[in-house]
């Protein structure tokens, strides 16, 4: 449907009349949510003009509860034997438990408030934990002689590493407390290495051929090829102990691509200067690997490309972190410049700009209108360009 001022009121109108969800939680995935923005500015000026109070719109997804309701409803479930745990009935009854926190403050509140116990209803174990506890946890370990450092810890017991930090402050000061050198426990216990062990991982990479050569092997066990060395002498005695032919631990080559010539680098270069990419020397050697090498041969340096791609030097730094101010800043500098400031257009190439607008304010042809721009101009000058374009190809 395309729509205007007139059909998006009647609509409004008719579903408020139905009772349908107009909560902007409800709609938002609805084409006339977007729709509203673009002819009215907001979606609460588009129920204003259709003469639907937006205070009851907002709060129409508590209307079926009340404080009475949420109480009878508790207690049904409770005699029911049925859950409701917070957790779990924010999954089951999101409606339920949203109204019970907007009506008492709190779901504890609640469940308190029907008469029920809400330490019985949680399923959180009691806090069992205190600085005598932590400390005979941390002992007991110790002499079990179970490893202390951070990353096990946090794997076999994550709760006592929360009450060390809870009681103590720092992992550093519960090691301490428990009357153990630090420096010792946080180190991670070095694995012991022999022969038939490097045979044995040996034999592992070469049967699923993930290669032997030093970045293949580092990327699955980093120590591999250091054991390998002081336990054989050589990584060559190691393979041939082990019955691996030494071609396994030859890199393969990779095919050298050919590369861009200086027209291609120019236009790849534009294209991401509209797009808002960092063309900095040392992002775009990670980013666009192959295009700098290319300008870096075809023109010498990474200025001089630039350069001759209409590109100020040195470049901007991207934008991170977008602003509403920064937003609309943005939309009149692409305005002035004369970008195509269109839905699609946009979004393609200036796709985080795009994405900052819609997020400030619920919609981009909104954004633009906040900008002062009129968007209905900017698509028929765009499409008038269009036209004339082609009529002077076809001519």
């Amino acid at each position: 449907m395309k729509w205007d001022s007139n059909k998006i009121i009647t609509e409004l109108r008719r579903r408020h009349r139905r009772g349908d969800d107009l909560s902007q939680t409800g709609i938002r995935d609805d084409p006339i949510f977007s729709a509203c923005f673009r002819h009215f500015g907001s979606y609460r000026n588009a129920l204003e003009q259709a003469k639907i109070d937006y205070t009851t719109v907002w709060r129409r997804r508590f209307t079926k509860w009340n404080c009475r309701s949420i109480i009878a409803e508790l207690k049904l479930r409770a005699r029911r034997g049925e859950d409701i745990w917070s957790r779990g009935l924010r999954v089951t009854e999101p409606s339920l438990h949203a109204a019970a926190v907007h009506w008492f403050g709190s779901y504890r509140l609640a469940v308190e408030a029907a008469g029920l116990n809400y330490d019985k209803i949680c399923h959180c174990l009691p806090n069992t934990w205190n600085r005598e506890a932590v400390v005979a946890e941390i002992q007991r370990l110790h002499r079990k002689s179970r490893p202390l450092h951070h990353a096990r810890l946090e794997r076999t017991d994550p709760r006592l590493v929360i009450a060390m930090y809870r009681y103590f402050g720092s992992f550093r000061k519960a090691i301490q407390a428990a009357g153990l050198d630090y420096a010792t426990v946080r180190v991670r216990p070095a694995r012991t290495w022999h022969r038939p062990r490097v045979i044995k991982l040996l034999k592992q990479l070469h049967r699923e051929k993930t290669g032997l050569w030093d970045r293949a092997v580092r990327r699955r066990s980093p120590y591999l090829l250091r054991a390998a060395k002081q336990l054989f002498g050589s990584v060559p005695r190691a393979l041939r102990a082990a019955g691996v032919p030494r071609s396994a631990a030859i890199a393969p080559k990779r095919p050298r691509r050919p590369l861009l010539s200086k027209s291609a680098i120019l236009l790849r270069l534009r294209e991401l200067d509209t797009a808002g990419a960092d063309l900095r020397a040392t992002a775009l050697n990670v980013s666009e690997r192959h295009l700098y090498v290319s300008l870096r041969h075809r023109f010498g340096d990474h200025r001089t490309a630039l350069l001759s791609a209409g590109i100020l030097y040195p470049p901007k730094r991207p934008l991170r972190h977008w602003t509403w101010p920064l937003v609309l800043e943005q939309l009149r500098e692409a305005h002035r410049d004369g970008a195509d400031l269109r839905h699609s257009p946009m979004k393609q190439s200036r796709r985080p700009l795009f994405e900052a607008a819609k997020y400030y304010f619920g919609s981009y042809v909104n954004a633009v209108a906040q900008a002062g721009i009129n968007y209905d101009e900017v698509v028929q000058t765009q499409l008038a360009n269009s036209r004339s374009s082609r009529s002077r190809k076809s001519g």
